[in-house]
């Protein structure tokens, strides 16, 4: 976590790994506002005016140990170091707990390492074997698949970035996984015991709106099944149920908006998959994404106990929901959580195979003493090579570098002249200086809005009438309408995907209440323009 998100105290600079650059572009906003901004009731920093539709629970804890003077970096990854530990130690718990062999937890921590896809292949397509196969593997700083933005098989979510750079990801699922082991921990326990953790899990699963919208279904999806298929502890699930809900309404009441979702969910078989969707595509699918895991995960099932098999079966129906179901509709892998969760469990039921592989070979050969553990290796080897090849680029990755109060004049500018629930209009989508000292802009970067379900094209317009700089009485009009308090103007080159500004226009017609960057970039109050 610190190896990919830190601070240079010397430049004052933020520190962020260029794999992830683009995911903090909406993550840093979301921080500031409730560290540096005033962003209460909250609403989405990069989109201000509508009810916030992200969970930001997280961020939010976050912001404000930053703003009690914890060091952004230390704010940040220590909750996410615990989080991903947490998220470890069950799946090691879980295994060792559901099969009675530690080796099967262990394994399972290393198959959610290391993931076991297909993407090995793109990588040796690249980099042929040779005598500098070795090296290719230790120098590499790509990941070996990225689907579908590099147009491969292989979708771009299984290797360990995606829990590094949605920090909250990794700890929702360290509490769900947890609240598993507590349940399978109840049976036969007193109702005083199971009401004590009832309530602890009711007051933690309340939040999960603002916390961890997917992962709060998948809490559903478990206590429903649970529920239904286990008579032991209903009593725990049903006051758990009962308190979170409680906790629910408190929030309502306190103006936390729970419910926001993207715009476009709904029924799309096959949503993930590239092309027509047949049997065969699917298979294909499910075989470049999962690997070995898609057949020994089955068989594992097959073999597994009845209990096992009812414990495992919230994994299934998450494996089957992100499968049927769009959950955004510009944004077609939002599912890759469902089926993260599915992986986690599931390579339990492919560690359990594994072992049960190694005893079947000590069985039958048993004087060659080297042979089960050279097939088991062998196997384990096909299981995780993606994700050994995958965890290289992580160590390699070069920073990025975020210019902060101290070292870019514009944003210790909007940090101490502007009020702290300010909305900015700026050309800058990424990182504008508004939005790194905490002040909400009027529109973010395109994909992370329309993820969300904001209608990012009406606002867009807004935009480009206001910086066109064909009519004040329009301008005004949409400044005062939006609640756009300050407008920045850069006189620079057009960039793609980025409005037209009409620089001339403002520099001619008005003052600006700051100058920077050689008298290119400017900063305008609405009160200023529209006098």
């Amino acid at each position: 976590m610190f190896h990919t998100f830190s601070y240079d105290y010397e430049n004052s600079t933020i520190l962020i790994a260029n794999k992830m650059w683009s995911d903090f572009a909406a993550t840093l906003p979301l921080i500031r506002s409730f560290s540096m901004g005033d962003n209460w009731p909250p609403e989405y920093p990069i989109f201000p005016g509508s009810p916030i539709r992200y969970h930001y629970l997280f961020f939010l804890i976050v912001g404000k140990l930053e703003a009690i003077g914890i060091p952004l970096h230390w704010a940040l990854n220590v909750p996410s170091v615990i989080g991903f530990f947490l998220l470890l130690s069950m799946i090691y718990l879980l295994g060792k707990k559901w099969f009675g062999d530690p080796r099967i937890g262990v394994l399972g921590v290393v198959f959610f390492l290391f993931n076991g896809s297909m993407g090995f292949m793109q990588f040796f397509a690249k980099n042929p074997l040779s005598w500098n196969t070795i090296p290719d593997i230790f120098l590499n700083s790509r990941f070996s698949a990225m689907g579908p933005w590099d147009g491969g098989d292989v979708l771009g979510v299984w290797h360990l970035l995606v829990f590094i750079s949605q920090r909250h990801f990794s700890v929702s699922l360290g509490i769900l996984l947890s609240f598993i082991f507590v349940y399978c921990y109840l049976d036969g326990k007193s109702r005083k015991t199971q009401l004590q953790w009832a309530v602890v899990f009711g007051l933690v699963i309340g939040v999960f709106p603002v916390f961890h919208k997917a992962v709060l279904l998948i809490f559903a999806i478990v206590m429903s099944v649970y529920f239904v298929l286990l008579p032991f502890s209903r009593w725990f699930l049903f006051a758990t149920g009962a308190v979170s809900v409680l906790v629910m309404g408190l929030l309502w009441l306190l103006s936390f908006n729970l419910f926001g979702a993207p715009a476009g969910a709904g029924w799309d078989p096959g949503v993930m998959i590239q092309g027509p969707l047949s049997v065969a595509s699917a298979l294909k699918f499910f075989w470049y994404q999962f690997g070995l895991h898609s057949v020994l995960i089955p068989l594992g099932f097959c073999l597994v106990p009845r209990r096992v098999k009812i414990l495992m079966l919230p994994a299934v129906i998450a494996f089957l929901v992100a499968f049927l179901f769009r959950f955004s509709k510009s944004e077609s892998l939002l599912g890759h959580k469902f089926l993260s969760f599915f992986l986690i469990l599931g390579q339990l039921l492919t560690a359990f195979v594994v072992v049960k592989f190694y005893g079947f070979i000590s069985t039958r050969f048993p004087r060659v003493k080297l042979l089960p553990v050279g097939a088991t290796a062998v196997l384990v080897c096909f299981l995780t090579l993606t994700g050994v090849i995958d965890f290289l680029p992580i160590l390699n990755m070069n920073m990025a570098k975020v210019r902060d109060v101290g070292s870019k004049p514009e944003v210790k500018w909007f940090a101490e002249n502007t009020p702290g629930d300010a909305v900015v209009l700026t050309s800058q989508f990424l990182y504008a200086p508004a939005s790194v000292a905490g002040r909400k802009i009027f529109l973010g970067y395109g994909y992370f809005t329309d993820s969300a379900g904001y209608d990012t094209r009406g606002r867009r317009k807004i935009v480009d009438a206001v910086y066109s700089g064909e009519s004040r009485e329009e301008m005004c009009e949409l400044l005062h309408s939006n609640n756009i308090s300050f407008v920045d103007v850069e006189d620079f080159k057009p960039n793609k995907g980025r409005p037209t500004v009409n620089a001339e226009y403002f520099k001619a017609n008005f003052t600006p209440r700051y100058t920077a960057d050689n008298n290119r970039y400017f900063i305008y109050s609405t009160d200023d323009l529209c006098d």
